[in-house]
């Protein structure tokens, strides 16, 4: 059994925040009243970024929880402790941010050159000393003008930074969406969050292989326990009639437990709100 924290995204008092789950007892309870996305083991407990640029502690022992800095980054959706800093990314403006422990700003790379949310940054993660990041597209126009069509939904890239020359290449492409990177036994895990898809990337074989498809915008990616820890959330694409009501019978917002052998559910947990956006496994 697990004990699992997940964040919420859902912009309400009522359910957003950052919940403790336990697979055990099947219970859960909200140890953060903030809209969150990012979170990340730091030096001294955890810590949560909210979806406009707060970042919380929170104690992994009584669950309190401390405002430590607002860096006002709209669209905030990860933050990583990586060598001994802070690394935040936020799709609003294209930002990838590096701060130190007090959080003062020792570096920022922007993708795209733009105030608006271009190519959607979303995930970073560090493989074999190279920072990764998620990334929809590198079309031009805003998210508000082009989060309909094809480019957003299906020229997704895993990018390579560059901190040295602020640049950076495509490590893999093309991907649907990707968020939610895990690296594991030499592969890339990850959602592709518009197909409901859990894949791998091989950088070796410079190939992709698709584990299992999903109903539901799939988003949030642990393994814990010998299982894997799905998250799952609103649809919030265009759909036919008979689409939607297909959609009646599945789980809207929650948490699916998954045999990473077989990649068949095991469980299914509903859990509050509508956008779950990461999930992170404590005792793994």
């Amino acid at each position: 059994m697990a004990r699992l924290l997940f964040t919420n995204c859902t912009e309400n008092a009522e359910h957003g925040g950052v919940y403790l789950f336990d697979t055990a007892t099947k219970q859960h309870r909200r140890v953060l009243a903030h809209p969150s996305r990012g979170i990340t083991q730091g030096p001294d407990g955890l810590y949560v970024v909210g979806t406009r640029g707060a970042i919380y502690h929170l104690d992994p022992h009584t669950w309190q929880s401390t405002l430590k800095a607002d860096v006002e980054l709209a669209g905030s959706h990860d933050i990583r402790w990586l060598n001994g800093e802070f690394v935040l990314v936020a799709s609003r403006g294209n930002w990838v941010v590096r701060l130190d422990e007090q959080f003062k700003q020792i570096d920022a790379m922007q993708i795209v050159a733009d105030d608006g949310d271009i190519c959607h940054a979303n995930c970073l993660i560090e493989v074999n000393g190279a920072q990764l990041l998620t990334i929809f597209t590198l079309s031009p126009g805003l998210r508000e003008e082009k989060r309909h069509g094809m480019a957003w939904r299906t020229e997704g890239k895993v990018l390579r930074l560059d901190w040295k020359h602020h640049r950076f290449d495509i490590a893999y492409e093309p991907l649907c969406q990707p968020h939610s990177m895990h690296w594991k036994d030499g592969l890339l895990y990850m959602c592709e969050s518009f197909t409901g898809a859990i894949s791998t990337v091989s950088f070796e074989k410079k190939a992709k292989a698709e584990l299992t498809r999903m109903h539901g915008f799939v988003r949030g990616l642990a393994f814990a326990d010998g299982k894997a820890y799905v998250g799952i959330s609103r649809v919030r694409t265009k759909r036919t009639a008979w689409q939607k009501f297909i959609y009646t019978f599945h789980m809207k917002c929650g948490i699916v437990e998954m045999d990473p052998k077989t990649w068949k559910p095991t469980a299914r947990y509903p859990m509050p709100g509508s956008e779950v956006y990461e999930v992170m496994a404590l005792d793994s």
